[in-house]
Protein backbone atom coordinates (compact mmCIF):
# COMPACT_ATOMS: atom_id res chain seq x y z
CA UNK A 1 0.00 0.00 0.00
CA UNK A 2 1.06 3.14 -1.16
CA UNK A 3 0.97 5.70 1.75
CA UNK A 4 2.07 9.17 0.16
CA UNK A 5 -0.15 8.97 -2.22
CA UNK A 6 -1.62 12.89 -2.62
CA UNK A 7 -5.49 13.66 -1.90
CA UNK A 8 -7.45 14.50 -5.52
CA UNK A 9 -8.35 18.11 -6.20
CA UNK A 10 -11.67 17.15 -5.79
CA UNK A 11 -11.22 14.98 -2.44
CA UNK A 12 -9.19 18.45 -1.51
CA UNK A 13 -11.68 20.89 -1.78
CA UNK A 14 -14.76 18.45 -0.88
CA UNK A 15 -13.17 18.53 2.51
CA UNK A 16 -12.70 22.69 2.48
CA UNK A 17 -16.59 22.72 1.58
CA UNK A 18 -17.25 20.56 4.91
CA UNK A 19 -14.99 22.45 6.95
CA UNK A 20 -17.23 25.75 5.63
CA UNK A 21 -20.28 23.70 6.16
CA UNK A 22 -19.81 22.46 9.40
CA UNK A 23 -18.36 25.74 10.78
CA UNK A 24 -21.34 27.98 10.01
CA UNK A 25 -23.33 25.33 11.56
CA UNK A 26 -21.76 25.46 14.41
CA UNK A 27 -22.86 29.58 14.24
CA UNK A 28 -25.79 28.38 13.76
CA UNK A 29 -26.25 26.10 16.57
CA UNK A 30 -24.74 28.92 19.07
CA UNK A 31 -27.17 31.46 17.80
CA UNK A 32 -30.76 29.33 19.14
CA UNK A 33 -32.19 32.61 21.15
CA UNK A 34 -35.09 30.60 22.78
CA UNK A 35 -33.65 31.05 26.39
CA UNK A 36 -33.45 35.04 25.81
CA UNK A 37 -37.43 35.35 24.55
CA UNK A 38 -39.07 32.87 26.72
CA UNK A 39 -39.98 32.95 30.19
CA UNK A 40 -38.98 28.98 30.82
CA UNK A 41 -36.93 29.21 27.48
CA UNK A 42 -34.13 26.73 26.83
CA UNK A 43 -32.19 25.35 24.32
CA UNK A 44 -33.97 22.10 23.94
CA UNK A 45 -37.91 22.58 25.34
CA UNK A 46 -41.22 21.62 24.18
CA UNK A 47 -42.41 22.82 20.52
CA UNK A 48 -45.20 24.79 21.17
CA UNK A 49 -45.05 27.37 17.98
CA UNK A 50 -43.37 27.58 14.63
CA UNK A 51 -40.55 29.37 15.82
CA UNK A 52 -39.07 26.92 18.56
CA UNK A 53 -39.81 24.04 15.54
CA UNK A 54 -37.06 26.09 12.95
CA UNK A 55 -34.59 26.55 15.93
CA UNK A 56 -35.21 23.31 17.68
CA UNK A 57 -35.02 21.72 14.47
CA UNK A 58 -31.76 23.61 13.11
CA UNK A 59 -30.10 23.64 16.84
CA UNK A 60 -30.12 19.31 16.47
CA UNK A 61 -29.12 19.26 12.55
CA UNK A 62 -25.95 21.44 13.79
CA UNK A 63 -25.10 17.58 15.98
CA UNK A 64 -23.12 16.82 12.58
CA UNK A 65 -20.66 20.25 13.02
CA UNK A 66 -18.15 19.22 15.58
CA UNK A 67 -18.29 15.18 14.93
CA UNK A 68 -17.37 16.50 11.85
CA UNK A 69 -14.29 18.36 12.63
CA UNK A 70 -13.09 15.03 14.52
CA UNK A 71 -13.20 13.09 11.87
CA UNK A 72 -11.67 15.51 9.20
CA UNK A 73 -8.69 16.00 12.09
CA UNK A 74 -8.14 12.37 12.56
CA UNK A 75 -8.23 12.06 8.88
CA UNK A 76 -5.92 14.81 8.01
CA UNK A 77 -3.47 13.76 10.85
CA UNK A 78 -3.04 9.79 9.51
CA UNK A 79 -3.09 10.31 5.90
CA UNK A 80 0.37 9.56 4.37
CA UNK A 81 1.63 8.16 8.47
CA UNK A 82 3.84 5.13 7.90
CA UNK A 83 6.13 5.41 10.69
CA UNK A 84 6.15 7.14 14.33
CA UNK A 85 8.83 9.70 12.38
CA UNK A 86 5.57 10.46 10.53
CA UNK A 87 3.29 11.23 13.51
CA UNK A 88 6.59 13.07 15.30
CA UNK A 89 6.29 15.73 12.03
CA UNK A 90 2.66 15.86 11.94
CA UNK A 91 2.70 16.58 15.61
CA UNK A 92 5.34 19.71 14.98
CA UNK A 93 3.19 20.63 12.78
CA UNK A 94 0.14 20.88 15.20
CA UNK A 95 1.79 22.78 17.48
CA UNK A 96 1.67 25.71 15.08
CA UNK A 97 -1.58 25.45 13.67
CA UNK A 98 -3.35 24.60 16.82
CA UNK A 99 -1.33 24.90 20.04
CA UNK A 100 0.14 28.42 19.34
CA UNK A 101 -3.44 30.12 18.11
CA UNK A 102 -5.22 28.10 21.24
CA UNK A 103 -3.11 30.01 23.32
CA UNK A 104 -2.97 33.15 21.35
CA UNK A 105 -6.95 34.09 21.53
CA UNK A 106 -7.14 32.18 24.88
CA UNK A 107 -4.84 35.31 26.22
CA UNK A 108 -5.81 37.93 24.04
CA UNK A 109 -9.75 37.25 25.10
CA UNK A 110 -8.43 37.68 28.49
CA UNK A 111 -6.83 40.69 28.25
CA UNK A 112 -9.95 42.26 26.20
CA UNK A 113 -12.16 41.00 29.23
CA UNK A 114 -9.92 43.02 31.60
CA UNK A 115 -9.92 46.05 29.60
CA UNK A 116 -13.78 45.86 28.97
CA UNK A 117 -14.72 45.32 33.19
CA UNK A 118 -13.15 49.03 33.63
CA UNK A 119 -16.67 49.92 31.86
CA UNK A 120 -19.46 49.90 34.24
CA UNK A 121 -22.41 48.78 32.22
CA UNK A 122 -20.34 45.40 31.16
CA UNK A 123 -19.10 44.44 34.27
CA UNK A 124 -22.15 42.83 35.67
CA UNK A 125 -22.26 40.65 31.94
CA UNK A 126 -19.15 39.60 31.28
CA UNK A 127 -18.83 38.66 35.17
CA UNK A 128 -22.13 36.50 34.51
CA UNK A 129 -20.35 34.70 31.32
CA UNK A 130 -16.89 34.46 31.87
CA UNK A 131 -16.98 34.06 35.63
CA UNK A 132 -13.80 36.52 35.59
CA UNK A 133 -11.65 36.46 38.76
CA UNK A 134 -8.40 37.29 39.78
CA UNK A 135 -7.85 33.48 41.51
CA UNK A 136 -4.67 32.22 41.52
CA UNK A 137 -5.37 29.76 38.98
CA UNK A 138 -7.97 31.60 36.56
CA UNK A 139 -5.96 32.84 34.19
CA UNK A 140 -4.20 29.30 33.97
CA UNK A 141 -6.77 27.51 33.70
CA UNK A 142 -8.59 29.81 31.10
CA UNK A 143 -5.33 29.34 28.52
CA UNK A 144 -4.87 25.66 29.05
CA UNK A 145 -7.91 23.03 30.26
CA UNK A 146 -10.95 25.58 30.41
CA UNK A 147 -10.41 27.83 27.41
CA UNK A 148 -12.26 31.09 27.89
CA UNK A 149 -13.45 31.08 24.80
CA UNK A 150 -16.01 28.18 25.23
CA UNK A 151 -16.07 26.72 21.65
CA UNK A 152 -12.16 25.88 22.14
CA UNK A 153 -12.81 22.99 24.41
CA UNK A 154 -12.76 21.57 20.68
CA UNK A 155 -9.13 22.72 20.06
CA UNK A 156 -8.19 21.51 23.41
CA UNK A 157 -9.65 18.12 22.58
CA UNK A 158 -7.93 17.45 19.29
CA UNK A 159 -4.95 18.86 20.85
CA UNK A 160 -4.98 15.69 23.65
CA UNK A 161 -6.02 13.66 20.93
CA UNK A 162 -3.16 14.60 19.31
CA UNK A 163 -0.76 13.64 21.95
CA UNK A 164 -1.88 9.77 21.85
CA UNK A 165 -1.57 9.19 18.15
CA UNK A 166 1.43 7.34 18.59
CA UNK A 167 -0.89 4.96 20.75
CA UNK A 168 -3.49 5.06 17.75
CA UNK A 169 -0.49 4.05 14.94
CA UNK A 170 0.30 1.32 16.83
CA UNK A 171 -3.89 -0.33 16.90
CA UNK A 172 -4.42 0.85 13.34
CA UNK A 173 -1.46 -1.61 12.79
CA UNK A 174 -3.77 -4.42 13.79
CA UNK A 175 -6.94 -3.89 11.64
CA UNK A 176 -9.42 -6.70 14.14
CA UNK A 177 -7.92 -5.07 17.12
CA UNK A 178 -8.57 -1.64 15.55
CA UNK A 179 -12.64 -2.86 15.26
CA UNK A 180 -13.17 -4.28 18.28
CA UNK A 181 -11.62 -0.54 19.54
CA UNK A 182 -14.10 1.47 17.79
CA UNK A 183 -17.19 -0.69 18.69
CA UNK A 184 -16.08 0.00 22.30
CA UNK A 185 -15.36 3.66 21.72
CA UNK A 186 -19.22 3.87 20.29
CA UNK A 187 -20.20 1.82 23.03
CA UNK A 188 -18.94 4.68 25.66
CA UNK A 189 -20.46 7.47 23.56
CA UNK A 190 -22.36 10.04 24.65
CA UNK A 191 -24.76 13.33 23.11
CA UNK A 192 -22.75 16.30 22.86
CA UNK A 193 -20.10 15.11 24.81
CA UNK A 194 -17.31 18.33 24.92
CA UNK A 195 -15.48 16.68 27.92
CA UNK A 196 -11.75 16.53 28.29
CA UNK A 197 -11.80 13.72 27.06
CA UNK A 198 -14.67 13.97 24.66
CA UNK A 199 -16.48 10.26 23.67
CA UNK A 200 -18.26 11.77 20.74
CA UNK A 201 -14.81 13.37 19.73
CA UNK A 202 -12.39 9.17 20.41
CA UNK A 203 -15.45 7.82 18.00
CA UNK A 204 -15.05 10.34 15.27
CA UNK A 205 -11.16 11.11 15.28
CA UNK A 206 -10.22 7.29 15.81
CA UNK A 207 -12.68 6.82 12.30
CA UNK A 208 -11.38 9.50 10.46
CA UNK A 209 -8.06 8.56 11.07
CA UNK A 210 -8.44 4.80 10.38
CA UNK A 211 -10.10 6.06 6.54
CA UNK A 212 -6.61 8.00 6.22
CA UNK A 213 -4.47 5.76 7.91
CA UNK A 214 -5.78 2.89 5.30
CA UNK A 215 -6.26 5.33 2.45
CA UNK A 216 -10.08 4.06 2.40
CA UNK A 217 -10.91 7.70 1.49
CA UNK A 218 -9.99 6.73 -2.11
CA UNK A 219 -13.13 4.45 -2.38
CA UNK A 220 -15.85 7.09 -1.28
CA UNK A 221 -17.55 8.69 -4.26
CA UNK A 222 -20.58 10.75 -4.38
CA UNK A 223 -23.57 8.32 -4.89
CA UNK A 224 -27.25 9.88 -5.62
CA UNK A 225 -28.97 7.76 -3.47
CA UNK A 226 -27.34 10.31 -0.44
CA UNK A 227 -30.15 12.67 -1.85
CA UNK A 228 -32.17 10.88 0.57
CA UNK A 229 -30.45 11.55 3.68
CA UNK A 230 -31.92 14.99 4.37
CA UNK A 231 -35.54 13.08 4.50
CA UNK A 232 -34.44 10.46 7.28
CA UNK A 233 -32.38 13.02 8.81
CA UNK A 234 -35.52 15.54 8.84
CA UNK A 235 -37.56 12.03 10.09
CA UNK A 236 -35.32 11.55 12.57
CA UNK A 237 -34.94 15.29 13.96
CA UNK A 238 -38.87 15.33 13.87
CA UNK A 239 -39.41 12.14 16.17
CA UNK A 240 -36.82 13.25 18.59
CA UNK A 241 -38.56 16.88 18.95
CA UNK A 242 -42.35 15.36 19.92
CA UNK A 243 -40.84 11.55 20.72
CA UNK A 244 -38.63 10.75 23.74
CA UNK A 245 -36.21 8.29 21.72
CA UNK A 246 -33.38 6.33 22.75
CA UNK A 247 -30.06 7.31 22.21
CA UNK A 248 -29.48 4.98 19.45
CA UNK A 249 -31.36 7.23 17.17
CA UNK A 250 -29.42 10.32 18.22
CA UNK A 251 -26.04 7.92 17.58
CA UNK A 252 -27.77 6.71 13.98
CA UNK A 253 -28.96 10.43 12.98
CA UNK A 254 -25.18 11.57 13.63
CA UNK A 255 -23.98 9.28 11.60
CA UNK A 256 -26.08 9.69 8.58
CA UNK A 257 -25.41 13.54 9.37
CA UNK A 258 -21.80 13.09 8.80
CA UNK A 259 -22.13 10.88 5.70
CA UNK A 260 -24.31 13.35 4.10
CA UNK A 261 -21.93 16.11 4.74
CA UNK A 262 -19.25 14.40 2.83
CA UNK A 263 -21.41 13.32 0.34
CA UNK A 264 -22.85 16.73 -0.42
CA UNK A 265 -19.50 18.59 -0.11
CA UNK A 266 -18.00 15.75 -2.62
CA UNK A 267 -20.85 16.51 -4.95
CA UNK A 268 -20.47 20.39 -4.33
CA UNK A 269 -16.33 19.64 -5.62
CA UNK A 270 -17.33 19.15 -8.51
CA UNK A 271 -19.40 22.51 -9.31
CA UNK A 272 -16.33 24.30 -10.62
CA UNK A 273 -18.07 27.86 -10.06
CA UNK A 274 -19.70 27.15 -6.38
CA UNK A 275 -16.64 24.86 -5.89
CA UNK A 276 -14.76 27.92 -5.96
CA UNK A 277 -16.40 30.46 -4.01
CA UNK A 278 -17.03 27.97 -1.50
CA UNK A 279 -13.03 27.13 -0.86
CA UNK A 280 -12.12 31.03 -1.11
CA UNK A 281 -14.79 31.17 1.99
CA UNK A 282 -12.99 28.29 3.57
CA UNK A 283 -9.84 30.24 4.49
CA UNK A 284 -12.17 32.32 6.85
CA UNK A 285 -13.34 29.21 8.44
CA UNK A 286 -10.92 29.36 11.72
CA UNK A 287 -11.37 32.84 12.03
CA UNK A 288 -14.97 32.76 12.01
CA UNK A 289 -15.31 29.86 14.68
CA UNK A 290 -12.75 31.71 16.86
CA UNK A 291 -14.76 35.20 17.03
CA UNK A 292 -18.19 34.20 16.35
CA UNK A 293 -19.17 33.14 20.10
CA UNK A 294 -18.58 36.25 21.87
CA UNK A 295 -20.01 38.43 19.35
CA UNK A 296 -22.76 35.99 18.59
CA UNK A 297 -23.65 36.36 22.21
CA UNK A 298 -23.05 40.14 22.52
CA UNK A 299 -25.76 40.64 19.68
CA UNK A 300 -27.99 38.19 21.17
CA UNK A 301 -28.52 40.02 24.29
CA UNK A 302 -28.31 43.16 23.02
CA UNK A 303 -31.12 42.55 21.00
CA UNK A 304 -33.17 40.76 23.52
CA UNK A 305 -33.11 43.61 26.02
CA UNK A 306 -33.94 46.07 23.38
CA UNK A 307 -37.07 43.95 21.66
CA UNK A 308 -40.27 42.76 23.01
CA UNK A 309 -39.99 38.90 23.94
CA UNK A 310 -42.34 37.25 21.52
CA UNK A 311 -41.84 34.22 18.74
CA UNK A 312 -41.55 36.82 16.21
CA UNK A 313 -38.67 38.91 17.78
CA UNK A 314 -37.22 35.57 18.37
CA UNK A 315 -37.00 34.08 15.34
CA UNK A 316 -36.09 37.36 13.21
CA UNK A 317 -33.43 37.53 15.36
CA UNK A 318 -32.37 34.57 15.30
CA UNK A 319 -31.19 34.81 12.02
CA UNK A 320 -29.96 38.37 11.77
CA UNK A 321 -27.53 37.81 14.82
CA UNK A 322 -25.96 34.85 12.92
CA UNK A 323 -26.01 36.77 9.53
CA UNK A 324 -24.59 39.58 10.88
CA UNK A 325 -22.03 37.46 13.14
CA UNK A 326 -20.76 36.00 9.52
CA UNK A 327 -20.34 39.12 7.53
CA UNK A 328 -18.81 41.28 10.58
CA UNK A 329 -16.06 38.32 11.22
CA UNK A 330 -15.23 37.92 7.82
CA UNK A 331 -14.87 41.15 7.09
CA UNK A 332 -12.54 41.71 10.05
CA UNK A 333 -10.41 38.36 9.14
CA UNK A 334 -10.44 40.13 5.56
CA UNK A 335 -8.98 43.67 7.28
CA UNK A 336 -6.70 42.08 10.00
CA UNK A 337 -5.11 39.89 6.93
CA UNK A 338 -4.61 43.16 4.91
CA UNK A 339 -2.78 45.04 7.88
CA UNK A 340 -0.98 42.39 10.14
CA UNK A 341 -0.53 39.01 7.58
CA UNK A 342 2.04 38.11 9.90
CA UNK A 343 -0.53 38.55 12.62
CA UNK A 344 -3.05 37.12 11.47
CA UNK A 345 -1.34 33.69 10.38
CA UNK A 346 -0.33 33.13 14.05
CA UNK A 347 -3.92 33.57 15.18
CA UNK A 348 -5.28 31.08 12.42
CA UNK A 349 -2.50 28.36 12.62
CA UNK A 350 -1.66 29.10 9.00
CA UNK A 351 -4.90 28.50 7.16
Amino acid sequence: MHKNDPLTQEQSNALKIAVFIATILVVIRHGVNLHRYYSDGSFFMPVTDANIFIQEFLSRFTDLAIPSFFMISGFLFFLGIENIHDIGRKIKKRIYSLLLPYLLWNILLLLLIMLLLKVPVLTSLLSEKYGFTFEKFYFLQKITIFPIIGQFWYIRTLIIFVCFTPLLLLIYQYRILSFFLFGLAVSFWQPVDCRIFSTEGIVFFYLGGFIGYYQLHKTIKFQWISCFLPLMISMLIIAELYFQLNYKFWYLRIFISVIFLFQISLYLSCKSALCKRVVHWNQYSFFIYAVHGALLAALSVGFSKLLPHTPWFSFIMFFTCILTTIFATVLSAISLRKVLPKFYNLLTGGR
